[in-house]
């Protein structure tokens, strides 16, 4: 029997999910937007081979009581990832959420242990770690043949105008540090084996560093970032987010 799966946001990378889905064998059941015309265009496009369109729901909460459905994945602008995750969660669905999977520690901490408490997998799509060459370079770190002491980390794209992956234009900020930073970051730590992060510090800037720690062969003993703030605003025709991205966030220098 196949797996039901429902996708919360019809953007550029949800087709990315719908078609890695369906070469995987599952059912796309289920899809939900703000954008009626649009969810509706997404769910006849991605529509499984013998099963029809997919059901096109208005809310997040309305795809979770979708019947049938047993996964669900979380592609909406950033500020909505917690909120929706959890109620997914809570909803009885597997999860896997787009990174990142929230904007604040504590809201990380209770999605872990909301997956706990339901007994649901929750995945965030951390996709370098599916890359050839940072396997490469894990397998190395694990073998004991590379000794991972600093990491230097740098992204860079010439982005002048907020454009989605296929070229639309966003109405949400796509920021650099939970969008694309957070792939770097999450790599950053894998290479040095991390078990665990804290947050030391701030000043007047909203600036805290984060020093990541690991303890096995070929690993290094610590890691450090810096951060500082930035702004960004959420997606038109989303409902508020109890964290909405309408303050400043931290960003990655």
């Amino acid at each position: 029997m196949s797996v039901r799966v429902g996708i919360v946001g019809p953007g550029g990378i949800a087709g990315r999910h719908a078609d890695a889905l369906a070469e995987a064998g599952a059912v796309l059941a289920a899809v939900a937007g703000p954008d009626r015309e649009q969810a509706t265009a997404f769910a006849e496009a991605h529509a499984t081979p013998g099963h029809g369109p997919p059901a096109v729901h208005a809310t997040a909460g309305d795809l979770f009581a979708h019947p049938g459905l047993d996964a669900v994945v979380i592609a909406s602008p950033h500020a909505h990832h917690a909120a929706q995750a959890e109620a997914a969660l809570r909803a009885g669905l597997h999860t896997l959420c787009e990174i990142p999977v929230a904007l604040s520690l504590g809201e990380a901490e209770s999605l872990a242990r909301t997956a706990a408490r339901t007994g649901r997998r929750l995945a965030v799509a951390h996709t370098l770690r599916h890359c050839a060459p940072y396997l490469a370079v894990r397998e190395l770190v694990e073998a004991g043949e590379l000794r991972v002491t600093h990491v230097v980390a740098r992204t860079l794209m010439l982005r002048q105008r907020d454009l989605g992956m296929e070229g639309r234009p966003r109405d949400w900020t796509d920021d650099v540090l939970w969008h694309h930073g957070a792939h770097t970051v999450d790599a950053a730590l894998w290479f040095l084996g991390a078990e665990s992060a804290r947050e030391r510090g701030g000043d007047a800037s909203g600036a805290v560093v984060v020093r990541g720690r690991a303890a096995s062969r070929g690993r290094a003993a610590g890691s450090r970032w810096t951060w500082r703030p930035c702004s960004a605003r959420q997606g038109a025709g989303w409902p508020r987010s109890p964290s909405p991205i309408t303050r400043a966030w931290p960003c990655m220098t």
